[in-house]
Order: C-alpha cells, then sequence, then structure tokens
C-alpha cells in the first residue's frame, strides 16, 4: 500500500531573531549569490514546526560549520573573511575544492554571538573543514570519516540528525536505515535534499537543452552536476522512510526559479580573481571594501529574499522531518 502524502503544513511564521540575509553576506561576501541561497535555507530551518537542536544531535555532512553556526544563530564580525582558508586558486578550472584547505590563523576572535543551541557531533570527511570548524567551537565533536559507510554511532542514540549532504552520498538505501539506526525512539531526522525537478531551474545543469552552448554549459557547472549522485520525489522519499520505521512529518518546497538561476553561476566563475584580488588588500582596504560590498548585496538582494523565502509550493529542493517510530 503506498503512503499517503502529506499536505505543506504552513510554516511558523517565526522570524529569526537575527538578519540571515545579513549574516551570510558578511561571511561569503565574495560569493552574493551563494548567501541568498544559504540565507534561504537558514530561513525554512527557523519556521519549521520543528528545530534540529535536541539533543544527543548529530550535523552530518557539517563541512567547516559556518552553515549550521550561523542558521543557529551565531554572529560573525565583519573582520571574519571565509576567504582566507581558500587555497589551490591555480585548479579552480580543474574542479579542485578551493575551500579544502586550512591557512591556520585563529579566526574564533570573530565571533560576535555564539548560537543559542550547539550540535552534540558533526562528521564530515575532510580534515581541513574539521580545522576551520574547531574555530567556531560550535560542536562537542567531530569526527572524519566517510558518511557512505557505518556511522560511529551507536544504535539509538540520537535525538536529532540534519544532513543538507545526503545526495552527495553514494546510496539513499543505506543512508536511511542508518538514519533509523542511530535515532531514539521519536527522534528527528532534518533533510534537506535536492528535488528531481532541481536541474531544470539550472541552465548550467541543462547541456541537453542548450546543445550551442553546451561547453560553456559544462565549464561554468565545473562538475557539480556529476556531484548529486540522485534525487528522489516526495513520494518516493516518503515511501523509504516508511520502510525505515521513520514517519515523514514535515515537508516544504524552496529555492525558487529565481533564486537557483542566480546561484546556478553568479559570481562563481569569478572567485578565484577576486580572492586574489582581495588577499592583495591591506588589512583596513579590505575591510572597507567589504562593508560597502556587502552593504550593495544587501540592498540588491532584500526583495528577492523576502519575496521568495516563504515560496513552500514550488522550488527545487525539499526540506523533510522523518520520525522513528
Amino acid at each position: 500500500m503506498k503512503p499517503a502524502l502529506l499536505k505543506t503544513p504552513k510554516t511558523t511564521g517565526k522570524k529569526p531573531k537575527h538578519d540571515l540575509l545579513r549574516e551570510f553576506l558578511n561571511a561569503m561576501w565574495l560569493r552574493p549569490e551563494a548567501a541568498l541561497f544559504l540565507a534561504i535555507s537558514a530561513h525554512v530551518l527557523h519556521t519549521a514546526p520543528y528545530r534540529p537542536s535536541r539533543k544527543p544531535s548529530l550535523d552530518l555532512g557539517a563541512g567547516n560549520g559556518l552553515f549550521s553556526f550561523l542558521a543557529a544563530g551565531g554572529s560573525l564580525t565583519p573582520d571574519y573573511d571565509y576567504y582566507t582558508h581558500a587555497g589551490h586558486l591555480d585548479k579552480f578550472w580543474k574542479h579542485a575544492d578551493i575551500y579544502d584547505h586550512f591557512a591556520g590563523q585563529g579566526q574564533s576572535r570573530f565571533i560576535a554571538r555564539m548560537p543559542d543551541d550547539r550540535f552534540t557531533y558533526a562528521y564530515d570527511h575532510k580534515e581541513n573543514l574539521k580545522k576551520q570548524a574547531d574555530l567556531l567551537n560550535f560542536y562537542d565533536a567531530y569526527g572524519v570519516g566517510d558518511a557512505n559507510k557505518r556511522w560511529p554511532y551507536p544504535d539509538g542514540e540520537l535525538q536529532s540528525v540534519f544532513s543538507n549532504i545526503f545526495y552527495w552520498l553514494d546510496n539513499p538505501r543505506f543512508l536511511f536505515p542508518e538514519l533509523a539506526r542511530v535515532l531514539a525512539p521519536r527522534g528527528k531526522a532534518f533533510l534537506a535534499l535536492q528535488d528531481p525537478s532541481f536541474p531544470k531551474f539550472c541552465p548550467s545543469y541543462q547541456t541537453g537543452k542548450f546543445p550551442k552552448y553546451a561547453d560553456v554549459l559544462k565549464l561554468l557547472n565545473r562538475g557539480r552536476a556529476d556531484s548529486s549522485l540522485w534525487r528522489l520525489s516526495l513520494k518516493e522519499l516518503e515511501a523509504l522512510g516508511k520502510k525505515n520505521g521513520l514517519k515523514l512529518v514535515y515537508h516544504r518546497r524552496y529555492l525558487t526559479d529565481m533564486v537557483l538561476k542566480i546561484w546556478d553561476i553568479g559570481l562563481r566563475p569569478f572567485s578565484p580573481v577576486l580572492i586574489r584580488m582581495a588577499n592583495s588588500l591591506s588589512a583596513q582596504d579590505r575591510l572597507q571594501c567589504k562593508k560597502e560590498w556587502v552593504d550593495i548585496c544587501v540592498n540588491l538582494l532584500r526583495p528577492i529574499y523576502e519575496s521568495e523565502k516563504d515560496v513552500t509550493n514550488q522550488g527545487g529542493y525539499l526540506y523533510l522531518i522523518f520520525e522513528k517510530q
């Protein structure tokens, strides 16, 4: 018997206490399209009826912790600069992860406000990202390993698991049983996933639709299409959860056509040059340019953020909350 799909619930209407758009632009000033994407994603977490803060908690695929830190209410001073950790800029067009690098400087002094909540555990596969995350002091314990294999947490221990990287992992038919294994009864999983409709919103994912521009689109995509390993429909995800004793208790769509088209290209192609330019400035000049840049981006992106952040019935991403039965 097929599970009955839930109707999309209304958002709670609870507004974050801080300005998510400005916080993400402050942190990721040279990539305003990414800041817009992440600010809306963080707003989605805030307006859901449950938050991934009940302990023991796990941030699976935590990366450098920046998203979860800011989404949970953390704030960084204007002196913080995410791009000081960028490296391998000469390999950008060879699909290198320029943020898998650690510059070594202690940026914990740039924390203006710690989040109200923190995660018990974080797990990711890149040691350099762990080093960056350690500066935020946001996780009690950060493990480095392969999430495609059994996670290093006991059966039934966790009350909440958050992940926005599931679709970068190999097999959902491994991941959902693993979620069920580590969650305690009534524990919840919070998942941000690409919907099967996602590629149609992003020109760089549609080389077949624009054959004249296929080479350019492949260049702009930089292999991102290859890192999205699977996409399942809402119906398929609900059925997969039910099969593993996980009940879908909330879902919504987000990141609309407009937002994803902006995000798909944005300033990404110029990242290496912009970072080198910023790195050539004195600390005082860099900070002044950053402040002016952020103010301009806030003014340009605010109307888009405000009009698109609460759209729940369409978008290229799904936010799902499952509860273990």
